[in-house]
Parts: C-alpha cells; sequence; structure tokens
C-alpha cells in the first residue's frame, strides 16, 4: 500500500487498523516521521491552542501505529480539508529524503 494515498485511509488501512493491535504502516519510520512532521509544520502550522486541545483530547482509532502515522489519522478526522495536502507535502518530502539517501 501506498501510505500517502489519501484512498487507504477509508479503505484497506483504516481495516487492518481496526483488525490488527500493532500496525507497522512504513519501514523507515524516522524517515516517514520527518516527512510527516514537516509536512504538518508546512500545513497546518504550529500545533497550539485549540489545535493543540483537539491532538491531545484526541482517542481515535490509532493504538499500535508509529506517533506519525496516528498524525495522519487524527489530521484526517479532525481537519479533513487539510488531509490531502498534508499527505501529498509528506509523501513529497519523503521522496527526497530517500533520493538523497540513495546519493
Amino acid at each position: 500500500m501506498d501510505h500517502y494515498d489519501p484512498r487507504i485511509y477509508d479503505g484497506a488501512f483504516a481495516d487492518i487498523c481496526h483488525t490488527h493491535r500493532n500496525v507497522i504502516p512504513v519501514r523507515d519510520y524516522a524517515g516517514h516521521r520527518n516527512a510527516v512532521n514537516r509536512a504538518v509544520a508546512e500545513v497546518l502550522g504550529p500545533i497550539q491552542g485549540p489545535l493543540l486541545q483537539s491532538l491531545m483530547g484526541w482517542s481515535g482509532d490509532a493504538s499500535g501505529v508509529p506517533t506519525s502515522q496516528a498524525m495522519l489519522l487524527w489530521i484526517k478526522e479532525t481537519q479533513p480539508r487539510l488531509f490531502e495536502d498534508v499527505l501529498a507535502k509528506a509523501k513529497q518530502y519523503d521522496s527526497a529524503n530517500a533520493a538523497g539517501a540513495r546519493a
């Protein structure tokens, strides 16, 4: 699965999260976390105030997934209009990181 494809979050990946307690969505957690963090910062800006309260109080279906994946699930649920923008930016940053690692 392409973990940056927004369609999987309503289909296959959502089903996997509902079925299994631990999910390993990516091979490179650090790279994924960095890409997601950069994308969130660019698209959402600082997570503070009401947005931070929303994140802290969120109890979505993200147990057993890495924090960066949980962040994406939170954005999908609470900021759906920005979700695809965050995924696209994260994919862009992840691709750039992978290309840099191969060079």
